[in-house]
């Protein structure tokens, strides 16, 4: 009979006889079911309702804890620090969970919403945990081991209430880049990488992926790749940044293909820096938002400062975030100017 059928929609086929049949593939099986007509209205009604029916059917051979040693077995490539992340959700609904071996056919959404209603959590790591439990039910509906995710319908996230970031005069930067040059574990490569960072604005990881063949010197720009979203956009020459890479320009490598960075962090050294000054523990993510801020203070438009950001929102995230943040009133006139265009 199937090599009769003729498609004539999505998952839905006609016999010669003008008999329509509808095949769905479930668990990993093709199934068939003839729907006892010949009107085509009638054949698309009646496949909605057996497809609604597939979808709601009880879900059998998968447990919680399959599903989740799948995901991280999908997942060996990640690093340490975030398999044990997966780990830790992993152990905990083990410890916590009462339907942890059961088949998800036995476990209703009810019991899934009041398991993680029980969770002391803070909002940030209640969901992770959700994205989790998420991420490998999706794994395992697209494997075929269940017929639909029984988290999809539950609003299960917490309200994150982000605190106005703790953002770093250009004094207290000056001080810390001074302080990272004098650490005897710290080379003067990572205090110019963190200086960089401050002076451009961008973040440690398209910082480091900076060869020399994206540096448009007579443009005066640089370009850049957002890691997050594969962006392309570019950094002009600031006028703080100028001297900074008129000196660079002195050690340019005949090699475009080379980093301009050897290094690749300057947390830890920030951290032994701010420790010593004490200061609050700022990071490579607090140099960028002081360069935003300064920018700002110059008069240049929150839209602008956004594009050179590499986003995409037109300046909200940054007028939403820094522009009132109460470490915006602290910072001093840095001087006015910046140059957006190539000479």
């Amino acid at each position: 009979m199937k090599t009769h059928l003729k498609s004539v929609g999505p998952d839905l086929y006609r016999m010669p006889n003008g008999i329509y049949y509808g095949r769905k593939w479930v668990h990993g099986k093709l199934v068939t079911k003839s729907l006892k007509t010949k009107d085509s209205a009638v054949a698309k009604a009646k496949l909605k309702k057996w497809l609604n029916e597939l979808a709601e059917k009880k879900i059998t051979g998968c447990t919680m804890k399959k599903a989740l040693e799948d995901f991280l077995q999908s997942k060996s490539h990640q690093k340490p620090r975030t398999k044990m992340t997966y780990k830790w959700v992993m152990n905990t609904m083990e410890k916590s969970f009462e339907g942890y071996e059961k088949e998800l056919s036995n476990v209703n959404a009810n019991d899934l919403k009041f398991f993680f209603s029980s969770l002391s959590l803070k909002p940030k790591s209640h969901n992770l945990f959700v994205e989790v439990v998420q991420q490998a039910l999706d794994g395992a509906v697209e494997a075929n081991q269940l017929s639909k995710n029984p988290l999809e319908k539950l609003k299960l996230r917490l309200k994150v209430v982000r605190k106005p970031p703790q953002i770093p005069t250009v004094e207290q930067v000056g001080k810390i880049l001074k302080t990272i040059s004098h650490q005897v574990n710290a080379s003067l490569e990572t205090s110019k990488f963190a200086e960089f960072l401050f002076l451009a604005g961008v973040g440690e990881a398209e910082a480091r992926n900076i060869k020399w063949k994206d540096i448009d010197w007579e443009k005066e720009r640089i370009h850049l790749q957002r890691i997050k979203t594969s962006k392309h956009f570019y950094v002009p020459f600031y006028i703080w940044l100028k001297p900074y890479m008129a000196k660079l320009k002195e050690k340019m490598s005949e090699e475009p293909e080379y980093k301009v960075f050897r290094t690749t962090s300057a947390a830890r050294s920030m951290a032994a820096a701010c420790r010593k000054l004490k200061y609050h523990k700022f990071g490579p993510r607090n140099l960028r938002q002081a360069c935003i801020v300064r920018l700002l203070r110059s008069g240049i438009s929150p839209k602008l400062i956004a594009k050179f950001q590499g986003h995409s929102d037109g300046g909200i995230l940054i007028m939403t975030r820094l522009l009132r943040s109460q470490s915006h009133s602290t910072h001093q006139d840095q001087g006015s100017g910046v140059q957006t265009e190539g000479r």
